[in-house]
């Protein structure tokens, strides 16, 4: 049984998941038209530390509605951890504020650097198959902070 604290915390901290759930076609709609308003506006600024569905971080993050900076702070916020990094895009497309030219970045690498991945070999292994600039350190970096979770 939850007690009254776990409650309050839930009831503030899974407000899109929540909304989803009611399933209203006019809220989604706006949400889903006015992603950045929504996210830069009200979820972040309230400070907490989001406990969104794994469904709802999963299509935030792929959103091409939000930022880079946006989907950091996200994933920053979010207690959530993806379960199978396979369910979610390898890279995102962003436009890097220095050169104004378009970017790429490693959307695992993040993730991971922010332990916002489970620790199963078959994260692990995907991930490590996915580096292709031979820097290995936010892989080493999970595995020692994870070192006592991972699965034998």
């Amino acid at each position: 049984m939850e007690s009254f604290s776990q409650k309050m915390e839930n009831e503030i901290t899974n407000y899109l998941t929540r909304i989803y759930s009611i399933n209203n076609k006019f809220i989604i709609e706006y949400i889903n038209q006015n992603l950045d308003f929504v996210v830069n506006k009200v979820l972040l600024p309230l400070g907490l530390k989001l406990n969104e569905s794994e469904e709802i971080f999963i299509s935030l993050l792929e959103s091409g509605e939000l930022d880079y900076e946006t989907k950091l702070k996200l994933i920053k916020n979010n207690q959530v951890r993806i379960s199978n990094i396979e369910k979610i895009i390898e890279e995102i497309d962003f436009i890097n504020e220095e050169t104004g030219e378009s970017d790429k970045s490693s959307l695992w690498g993040l993730l991971f650097k922010n332990n916002k991945v489970e620790v199963t070999w078959n994260n692990i292994v995907a991930y490590f198959n996915s580096i292709t600039d031979d820097d290995y350190s936010t892989l080493v970096s999970f595995l020692n902070t994870n070192f006592d979770s991972l699965p034998t």
